[in-house]
């Protein structure tokens, strides 16, 4: 019975752009983006919405150190990740990281990877990237009390409005690994 499911997998991993390696029959194929595979896995899922002014500003956060956006009623005043519209483009939306002063934190985008290809470290270090539907991002955050990484993949994109995330968050301090 897993079969359409691996099928239908196979036909939207195709349709994202991703390469998928084959697996023994019966194992359903791990993808990214819309293609994320049911078995992925992932911490949480989150919907941001836009930061465009001071009323905005908490729907626009998510704590991966709580695991918690304002949606579940609280972020703990400990924000990691903001969803902000870009300087740069109407309609372009980005997401940014050092939202407060201690933060000494970085953002890659990886690009449209599956899930288990997340490298353990950065390569590259920014304060903000461009938001793209299919991509997966790894933050690593640190600040006065903290350092964690987290990857999540854009699962869909509302252009200037909103984005909603499906994330992981290592269980490592210093690198990105699924243990739990």
């Amino acid at each position: 019975m897993r079969t359409p499911l691996r099928m239908w997998v196979l036909v939207m991993a195709t349709s994202c752009g991703v390469e998928v390696e084959a697996t023994p029959e019966g194992e359903v194929p791990r993808g990214s983006c819309g293609c994320i595979a049911p078995d992925e896995p992932w911490t949480g899922e989150a919907l941001l919405r836009a930061h465009v002014d001071e009323k905005t500003w908490l729907g626009s956060v998510i704590s991966f150190r709580y695991g918690t956006t304002v949606e579940d009623g609280q972020v703990s005043n400990d924000w990691d990740l903001s969803l902000t519209p870009s300087t740069r483009e109407a309609r372009e939306l980005t997401f940014r990281v050092n939202l407060v002063t201690d933060d000494r934190s970085c953002i890659e985008d990886l690009g449209a990877i599956a899930i288990a290809d997340v490298p353990a470290t950065l390569t590259r270090c920014d304060d903000f990237v461009k938001a793209v539907e299919g991509h997966v991002y790894l933050v690593e955050n640190r600040d006065q009390d903290q350092q964690q990484l987290a990857a999540f993949a854009v699962t869909t994109l509302d252009r200037g409005h909103s984005a909603t995330l499906r994330w992981y968050r290592s269980a490592q301090p210093d690198r990105f690994t699924f243990e739990r």
